[in-house]
C-alpha cells in the first residue's frame, strides 16, 4: 500500500481549521480520482463522483474515525486519530446507472493518505466504530448494487463490512455479511474470521479487499449452512508420537441463533490440518486418543435414541489418515440407564479397502471430501 499525499493532520488538530480544510479537499480529490481510474469512468457516456467538496464536514468531530487510547503513564495526551474518507460513484449509459462504485481512504495518524480499497457496484458506506466482546471494530455499512438486465430493474441489497482494529493503524477483515432483505433479519455471514480463520485475526488486512475477494468467499465450500453468530472454542492439547497437537471444539455462543451445531479442527504449530469437521442437529462431539489412532466423536440424542458417528483416525509419519468411519445407534432404557446397541454401520474401514495401504486418505483429502459432498 503506497503512500501518495502528505496530509498535516497533526497541524489540524492544532487548530489550523482552514488548513485542516483544504487538506481535506486534496484526499477527497485523490479517492475521487481512484475511484475514476477503478471504474474505467472513460467507457461510460456520463458520471457523477460525490460527495462535493462543498459538503464535506468543517469539524474533525464529524469525520469517521478512530483513536489510539494514551498510555496508562501518559492520562492526559492527546489521542492519535486514524481517519477515514470516502468517494462513490455513479455511471451512466443511455441514461440509465450501468455501475456504481466507491473507494476509501484512511488518514493515517502521520498526516499521509493511503489508500484502502476500492469495490465496483457498491455504494458510499457509513461507518460505525463498534465494540464488541473486547474486540475494537469498525462496521461499513453499503449496499451492493445489482446492475439493470433485459428483463429486470436495478435492485440494491444491504451488505455490512467488519474490520479488526489492531494497533495503531491496522485494520483486518473480520466479517463479510449480506443481508437478503431490507429488514435486516435474514443474512448471510459468507466470511467470519471467528469461524473460518480462528488461528488467523490479520489474514485480510483492509487493502486486500477486492470484489474478486469477496466473491470467492460467497462461492467457496461449506461444511454447513452458516447463518448467524461466530463459535466458541475449547481447546485441549494432546502429544502424539512426541509432536503437540491442539484439539478445538467449537460450539454456539449462548444465546445464538445456530441451534445445535458443533465443530472439530485439529491444528499443529498453530495451522489447522485439512479443514474444520462441523455438523448441524448434532449437540456433542469430542476427540478420544489411543495409541496411534485419535477418534473424533459426533453425537446427537433423540428421546431414549443415542446417535453417534466416528471419524477414526491413524497417525503415520506424522500425518493423519483416515482408518474408518463408522456410527452408532444406541437406545437406553429410561429406568435402569443400560444402553443397548441398534446399529453399528462401517462406512469404511482402511483395511478392508486399501489392505495394501496403496491409496490411504489423508486428512486433510477427507475433509475436503467431506465438505465437497455436504449440502449446501
Amino acid at each position: 500500500m503506497k503512500k501518495i499525499l502528505g496530509l498535516l493532520i497533526g497541524v489540524a488538530i492544532l487548530g489550523a481549521s482552514n488548513l485542516f480544510a483544504t487538506t481535506q479537499e486534496q484526499a477527497l480529490g485523490a479517492i475521487k480520482q481512484w475511484l475514476a481510474d477503478f471504474m474505467q469512468a472513460g467507457q461510460y457516456q456520463r458520471f457523477f463522483l460525490y460527495p462535493p467538496t462543498s459538503d464535506l464536514p468543517s469539524s474533525l468531530d464529524d469525520y469517521p474515525r478512530y483513536s489510539t487510547p494514551c498510555p496508562k503513564d501518559q492520562p492526559h495526551c492527546s489521542k492519535i486519530n486514524t481517519f477515514l474518507l470516502s468517494a462513490y460513484g455513479e455511471f451512466y449509459k443511455d441514461y440509465q446507472v450501468q455501475a456504481k462504485g466507491m473507494c476509501l481512504g484512511i488518514i493515517k495518524p502521520s498526516g499521509a493518505l493511503e489508500k484502502g480499497f476500492c469495490l465496483k457496484d457498491f455504494t458510499e458506506p457509513s461507518f460505525e466504530d463498534t465494540p464488541k466482546q473486547d474486540i475494537r471494530l469498525i462496521k461499513l455499512a453499503m449496499l451492493r448494487f445489482i446492475p439493470p438486465t433485459l428483463t429486470s430493474q436495478a435492485q440494491h441489497k444491504p451488505v455490512v463490512l467488519e474490520f479488526r482494529i489492531a494497533g495503531k493503524e491496522g485494520f483486518y477483515l473480520y466479517r463479510f455479511r449480506e443481508f437478503k432483505g431490507w429488514w435486516h433479519s435474514d443474512y448471510d455471514d459468507f466470511y467470519d474470521q471467528l469461524r473460518d480463520d480462528p488461528n488467523d485475526p490479520y489474514k485480510y488486512p483492509l487493502e486486500a479487499v477486492t470484489n474478486q475477494l469477496l466473491e470467492h468467499f460467497k462461492t467457496m465450500p461449506r461444511i454447513f449452512a452458516f447463518k448467524g453468530e461466530s463459535l466458541q472454542n475449547s481447546i485441549d492439547y494432546l502429544v502424539m508420537q512426541d509432536t503437540l497437537y491442539t484439539l478445538v471444539r467449537s460450539t454456539p455462543k449462548p444465546h445464538s441463533k445456530l441451534g445445535d451445531l458443533v465443530c472439530l479442527s485439529i491444528l499443529h504449530q498453530q495451522q489447522i490440518i485439512g479443514r474444520s469437521l462441523c455438523l448441524e442437529d448434532y449437540q456433542q462431539a469430542g476427540f478420544k486418543h489411543q495409541g496411534d489412532l485419535l477418534k473424533l466423536e459426533f453425537s446427537r440424542e433423540y428421546s431414549n435414541i443415542l446417535q453417534k458417528l466416528i471419524i477414526t483416525l491413524k497417525l503415520q509419519n506424522a500425518q493423519f489418515y483416515l482408518d474408518q468411519l463408522s456410527g452408532q445407534t444406541l437406545r437406553t432404557d429410561p429406568q435402569t440407564g443400560v444402553s443397548e446397541l441398534l446399529q453399528s454401520p462401517l462406512f469404511y474401514d482402511q483395511n478392508q479397502e486399501d489392505f495394501k495401504h496403496k491409496a490411504p486418505i489423508s486428512f486433510q483429502k477427507f475433509t475436503q471430501m467431506w465438505q465437497e459432498n455436504q449440502p449446501r
